[in-house]
Formats: structure tokens, sequence, C-alpha cells
């Protein structure tokens, strides 16, 4: 009798682990939340009562919108990507979608090292949506970090688990000879647009997609930017953007009309990373 080859060998074994995985069911109530993308057998769609079930904590927070102390308790999302799915080799972004359609690309590392909730309650008060909250009060100092404030997500409604380099940073890729201008203006991007405005068919979707803008604005690109980056700064309660980044960003905008259209995206083996990608700015 033939020996079965190395390859059918471990095909066999994925087939056994994948077996293994958690499986999605109906979900209890309205559905409040969906996690898909790199997740084994997805997606999982969880219902309005299925949330008390789910892997839960509660700590006091300050929300940085009100600057307000609150009690928040709800669905850890780390244990959610820990324990009721299985993620798939690769994933290490976690992009979170508000109703509104605002988004929070996350590294996974952060959700398991500072472990959120997705929020449905507030000192002790149900909340008309889930909440994205940090426990920033028990982490001294993470307030200093400017990108937490864009991670609290008021009606999170999706969890979309992905691998960076093949999404986002795809996406933001500039060609070779870029100027420096265009490519730090790539992480500026990343940080203080990518949750509004799609760019390249990734993002936000609270605000216009933004791929062929400086075809449209050209000169008056950059004004538009540093006063819309003003304005959000100031109703977020947060920091204007950087000295420099309305330049930088609008000179990556210029660089990704004149790029034009990413080429087809081939599938690959999860050993081969794509090639020259722009690594997650986390």
């Amino acid at each position: 009798m033939r020996k079965p080859s190395a390859l059918a060998a471990a095909l066999a074994a994925g087939a056994l682990l994948a077996c293994g995985a958690p499986r999605p069911r109906p979900p209890s109530g309205a559905p409040a939340l969906t996690v898909k993308g790199r997740v084994e057998n997805g997606p999982f769609v969880f219902g309005t009562s299925d949330l008390g079930r789910l892997p839960r904590r509660a700590f006091r927070a300050q929300d940085p919108r009100t600057g307000r102390a609150v009690e928040v308790e709800g669905v850890s999302l780390a244990a959610v990507l820990r324990d009721e799915v299985a993620l798939e080799r690769g994933a290490d972004t976690a992009a979170v979608r508000a109703r509104d359609g605002y988004l929070a690309a996350i590294p996974l590392s952060v959700v398991r090292q500072l472990q959120p909730v997705l929020a449905d309650r507030a000192d002790g008060k149900p909340l008309p949506a889930l909440r994205l909250a940090w426990p920033n009060l028990d982490w001294p100092g993470l307030e200093t970090d400017p990108r937490i404030r864009f991670w609290w997500v008021e009606g999170a409604v999706e969890v979309d688990v992905l691998a960076w380099d093949r999404s986002f940073g795809r996406a933001l890729r500039l060609p070779p000879g870029t100027g420096d201008a265009a490519r730090l203006g790539a992480d500026d991007f990343a940080g203080q647009c990518l949750g509004c405005h799609r760019v390249r068919g990734v993002g936000g979707e609270r605000g216009p997609e933004l791929t062929r803008v400086a075809e449209r604005l050209r000169a008056g690109l950059e004004p538009r930017i540093k006063a819309h980056g003003l304005a959000e700064a100031h109703r977020l309660g947060a920091a204007p953007p950087a000295e420099g980044a309305p330049a930088r960003i609008a000179a990556f905008l210029v660089a990704i009309d004149a790029a034009g259209p990413l080429p087809r995206q081939e599938e690959r083996r999860e050993e081969e990373p794509p090639a020259g990608p722009l690594r997650s700015p986390w």
C-alpha cells in the first residue's frame, strides 16, 4: 500500500485543525456585531442576546471626547478574537467599523495587551450602541499616544480581521522613486485620514473617497486638508495636525493619483510575503 505524500498529510492535518475551529451559529436577537475576514469558518454574526454570553469585562475609563470618567462594561474584544473565533495565519490588524462608516485599524498586539471592550453599558446604564472603549485610566501615559483618541469607536458593528500588508499597506504603497514627502504623507494619511476616507478601496466611509481627489483640486488641495484637519482636531478635542502634515498628505494624494490603479492582487502562499509593502505604522 502506497504511503500518503507529505502534501496530502499536510492537507489532512489542516482539515483536522479547521474542523476544530469554532463555527458560527445563528444570531440570537437582532444582529449586533459581525466578525469577519481572516477567521476560520467566518463570518460570525452575534445578536443582541448573544452579547451577555460572550466574554465580558469592566473598567473605568476617561472618554477622550467628553473628558468624563465612566465605568464601562461590555464584550472583551481580545477574548472574542481568542476564544470565540479562530484567526487565520497572517492576521495582524482588527479593523473596527462603525455604523456611520468610521473605521479604526488597530494592531491585534495592542488589542491583546490593552484588552478594550465593546461596551454596551456605561455607569450601569445601557448604551444605545456598542462603543469600543479603552482602559486609559489603568495605563498611565496611554493618552500621550496620539492614536488612542481615534481608536474609540461609537456605534461599532463590525470587526474585520486583516493582514495589514495585504490590505491597508498595499493600498498605501507608492511606486519606487516617489519623493520623501509623499512617502511620509502615506504614514500621515494612515494615522489621521484613513478612519473616515477610503483610498484605493480601503478605509472608512464617513467621508468621501480620496483616490482621485488630487485630480480635481490640485492647487487647493493642501489648504483644504489643513482646514479640515484643524476642524476635526477641534471636534475631537485633539491636538492640531503636526507642522507639515497637510503638505505631506497632499503630496501622497498627488502621488496616488499619478500612480493610477493598483495591479490585480495575485493569490500568494502565506509564507511568501508581498514584495515591497508599506509596513504597518504601529
